[in-house]
Formats: C-alpha cells, structure tokens, sequence
C-alpha cells in the first residue's frame, strides 16, 4: 500500500510565517444562553511557522464542532478552543478564535462578536463586541423648520452602532449591547397608535447627528467598564445611519485607549465648569 506523505509539513517554497491561518465563519448550530438563542458563526486559525506548508483545516473544523457539541453555551467554550488549537499544533506559539452570533428575536438586530487571542503562556487578548441598530431624527432639518417655520418636518435614520472593547479581561457582548440599547431608540414590531406616537415623540424631543452618536456610545461604554479595564485598553465605536433621503450613508467611528478617554473627558468636564 502506498504511504500518503503529509504535504502539509513539507518545507514551503517561499520561507515566511503567517500570522492567521485556518477557518473562516464556520456555521455552526444555534447557541443557547439563558435568555437568549444565537445563531452563530466560528472563525479558528493559528500562527503557521515559515517552515510549514499549510495547515491542518479538518483538524481545526474537527476541533470546533467538537467543542461546540452542546446547545448550551458559555464563553469559556471559545478560550477552550483556543487552548486546544495550541495544545493540537506543537509548532504554533499563537491561536485567535472569533464568535460571531446574531441574537435571534432581537428587536434591535443585536449581533455580537467575541474574540480570543492565546499563546502558550496563556490568553493574551480578549475583544469583545456588540451591534444594535437604532433609531434617530435629524437636528438639522428640525432646526430649519421650526426656526423658519414654526413646524418640526425632519427625516430619520435607522443607524448601526458598534462597540468594541479590546482588552485581556472578560466582557460580555450581550450586556454591552443592552446598555447600548437602552440610551438610545430601538425598533418595534409591534406598535399600537399611542406607541407610535411616543417614539416619534422621543426622536423628535432629542436628535442627533452621527457624531454625536459616536461620541454618546463612546462616552456611555466608558463610563460603564472603565473600572473593570486597564489604562491601555482600547475603545472603538463606529456608527453608520442609512439615510432616508441621500443615496449614500453617514458613517463616524472613534478609537481610544482608556487613558486616553481619562484625559478628554476630565478635560470636557473641567471646561463645563
């Protein structure tokens, strides 16, 4: 019988290591957590040294329907693959895992995104992620209108808010994307007049402009976590609004390290003095 040779470990032709190499949104079956079902997506990969062709997918694929066999799910589950990535392939010093769900039932089109970077000497890197949409009213045109006419016309927007927090500590994408979701308008399927009348009542009693979005989601996601995080862990929050009445669409987003917030925003206050 002829003996197959594990091309995957041969020598490369052009000597260089990779820093990611692996599986990219895997589908995988629903997720249940306690008040939520997801519906989830796995990315899986590892450091390939420059003196190895290829890597093993069907061991990566293998790994990660082994690992998420249970319809139950904890985030320990994602840290678990990573470790079992590194403990499978002797000659990587670096694994990342990617979950990403959307939360089914959401009004808010909620999505989350949780992320694992481990090496040998344990998880280097967390980032944790949420998205929701909501909903807002222009101020400009508002202003216009009331101002020249005494009647408030606007338009509105759905608008798409991401949260990522970049860290080495465990933040859960769910409760980031509640808090998100309570400051702000969400969706509702269903509405009876009164309702409706009270939602168009609240955009119209509080418009924004995509940057003051960003800037709001910025400031709440701070105010919320800095004490659970470090000085150098990082902040960023895109917003993007699907305009009503532009064929193209508004989109803001802003990074910072938790220092770095310390300062700006103590500064803001001290100003307001």
């Amino acid at each position: 019988m002829t003996r197959l040779v594990d091309i995957h470990d041969e020598e490369p032709g052009i000597p260089l290591l990779i820093e990611d190499a692996g599986i990219l949104n895997l589908r995988i079956k629903p997720l249940r957590t306690s008040n939520y079902w997801l519906i989830p997506t796995l990315s899986a990969s590892i450091e390939l040294s420059r003196h190895k062709r290829g890597v093993h997918i069907s061991r990566i694929a293998r790994l990660v329907l082994e690992t998420f066999n249970d319809e139950y799910f904890d985030y320990n589950l994602v840290d678990s693959l990573a470790e079992k990535l590194l403990d499978t392939h002797s000659e990587t010093n670096r694994a990342r895992v990617v979950l990403k769900a959307r939360v089914a039932g959401s009004e808010s089109n909620q999505s989350i995104l949780y992320c694992v970077v481990a090496h040998r000497n344990g998880i280097d890197k967390r980032i944790s992620g949420s998205g929701v949409t909501v909903l807002n009213a222009c101020p400009c045109a508002l202003n216009v209108s009331t101002t020249i006419f005494g009647k408030p016309y606007t338009h509105m927007q759905k608008t798409r808010i991401k949260a990522l927090i970049v860290t080495r500590n465990f933040v859960n994408p769910l409760e980031l994307g509640l808090i998100i979701e309570k400051t702000f308008t969400t969706m509702k399927n269903v509405l009876n007049r009164l309702d409706e009348y009270r939602m168009i009542a609240q955009l119209y009693d509080k418009p924004l402009f995509n940057e003051d979005i960003v800037r709001l989601t910025a400031k709440l996601v701070y105010e919320n976590y800095k004490d659970r995080l470090r000085e150098n862990d990082k902040l960023r929050i895109s917003v993007v609004s699907y305009e009503t009445i532009h064929t193209f669409r508004v989109y803001s987003k802003l990074s910072r390290r938790i220092c770095e917030l310390d300062e700006e925003l103590a500064l803001s206050n001290n100003s307001r003095k």
